[in-house]
């Protein structure tokens, strides 16, 4: 079971809470301004300075658009080369490959950072990971798999699978179909 830090789950449900809080108001803000330009019917809007104040401040809760609502600074920013000095690891394969080195007052050692590890899974992994399957291991002999080529041109694999002998066309789409009626059953 992977532990998880209180403080990473209220971070998170702050996060989520506050946006739901923003559409909300954004929500709100559109219906107002709605029934303010029916109201109004063309003619200018004339606004007392606690008015623009007030508006000043609601604007000022409104987010920028395409810009990250949790961001994280210092050591818990994602590029940090002391992250993993102060985040546990999630993966029990990257704790026993890299033990968090025991801070000790006599040596500057577990102040030092670490070596750059990479930033991005390998498509094995990924798949392990998501479908529970090993693609680097043979299904007959349990040797190891590795991998030679790949394969992004269709006219290339076309030629390959007609001088395999096997269909180069892809298999017809059946028609869509309704959901069986008995498990709506009420």
């Amino acid at each position: 079971m992977v532990a998880v830090h209180p403080l990473r789950v209220l971070l998170l449900a702050f996060s989520g809470w506050m946006r739901r809080q923003q559409s909300e108001f954004i929500e709100y803000l559109v219906e107002e301004n709605r029934v303010l330009e029916g109201q109004m019917q063309g003619r200018a809007l004339r606004r007392d300075d606690d008015q623009r104040r007030r508006l000043s401040r609601l604007a000022a809760l409104i987010p920028r658009p395409r810009v990250h609502l949790l961001t994280y600074h210092g050591v818990l920013a994602p590029a940090a080369e002391w992250r993993d000095l102060v985040v546990p690891s999630v993966s029990p394969a990257r704790v026993k490959s890299s033990p968090i080195p025991e801070p000790s007052l006599a040596s500057g050692s577990a102040l030092t950072p670490k070596a750059h590890r990479p930033t991005r899974a390998s498509w094995a992994d990924l798949m392990k990971r998501v479908f529970a399957i090993d693609v680097l291991v043979c299904p007959h002999c349990a040797g190891t798999r590795k991998l030679i080529a790949l394969l992004t041109d269709g006219l290339v694999v076309r030629k390959i699978l007609a001088h395999l002998g096997l269909s180069t066309e892809p298999p017809p789409r059946a028609p869509a179909r309704a959901p069986p009626e008995h498990e709506f059953a009420w």
